[in-house]
């Protein structure tokens, strides 16, 4: 599989190709074409799944993170990867307040995601106001709130966090 990168947006242009990764949860329509995040070109790229270039010329790995913009790329890049390494389908939290909304497997393209997925640093403070505001907009949503803390050896552990009402 082949696509083609300007400036930060990766295009698959094979209409067969884009339909199936679109299918496996990878990127956003644009007809007949596919346009897929870093994130998800990166780890489609390191996978062996994906050969993009530019101009003629192949991008590694490397090249793509070290064009990643993205503040904190790096942590949240290990949290996707082992999402989907999982099996789960990733796609952006942004509108949520969260990094990630995540789909449970062979819920992607028929239910609505079910978690909301925060990435943060081992060493990074979070407030108990910010914890209980994240937790209320998931719930408001009805997704789960979980928190992803990435350690100093990018190891990643899962804390899921539910309000409870008496």
């Amino acid at each position: 599989m082949v696509a083609f990168i300007i400036d930060n947006r990766i295009i698959v242009e094979d209409e067969s190709t884009a339909n199936k990764l679109y299918q496996k949860g990878f990127g956003e329509r644009e007809n007949s074409r596919l346009e897929l995040s870093l994130m998800e070109g990166l780890f489609l790229l390191e996978r062996g799944t994906l050969e993009i270039t530019e101009e003629g010329n192949k991008i590694t790995p490397e090249e793509l993170m070290r064009r990643a913009k993205e503040e904190d790329f790096s942590i949240k890049y290990k949290v996707y990867k082992d999402l989907r390494e999982r099996g789960f389908v990733v796609k952006t939290g942004l509108k949520f307040g969260a990094h990630f909304r995540v789909y449970g497997r062979g819920e992607y393209l028929k239910e609505h995601s079910r978690y909301l997925v925060h990435v943060v640093s081992e060493n990074e403070n979070i407030s108990f106001t910010e914890l209980a505001r994240a937790v209320r907009l998931a719930q408001g949503v009805k997704k789960n709130m979980i928190f992803a803390v990435v350690d100093d050896e990018g190891d990643v552990t899962y804390y899921l966090l539910e309000r409870i009402t008496p």
